[in-house]
């Protein structure tokens, strides 16, 4: 009678492992979904990082022509002072 006990016992306990394995397996199923799924978003938030970072350094740079305050437009600026040196230049080599 007490081989037949150790017997039944050792029944319910790989019941409870192979119980506990399908759960586990799925879980690890679920979780490996998760974390594919995981990714896909991280790579397309680095991509959008990656893109917003570009247009902040567009917008930086734009800024330096620009002077917001009185919005004069210092790139125009500098291209009529540049205008004018050579129209001088010009008129000198003219002169010679």
């Amino acid at each position: 009678m007490q081989l037949f006990e150790v017997i039944e016992r050792l029944k319910q306990k790989i019941s409870v492992v192979i119980a506990d394995n399908k759960r586990l397996n799925a879980l690890l199923e679920k979780s490996e979904l998760r974390y594919q799924e995981l990714r896909k978003q991280n790579k397309k938030l680095t991509e959008k990082v990656a893109e917003l970072e570009r247009t902040v350094a567009t917008n930086e740079t734009a800024k330096k022509f620009v002077n917001v305050s009185g919005g004069t437009n210092i790139a125009e600026d500098r291209i009529d002072d540049l205008l004018k040196e050579v129209e001088q230049c010009i008129a000198l080599m003219n002169k010679q």
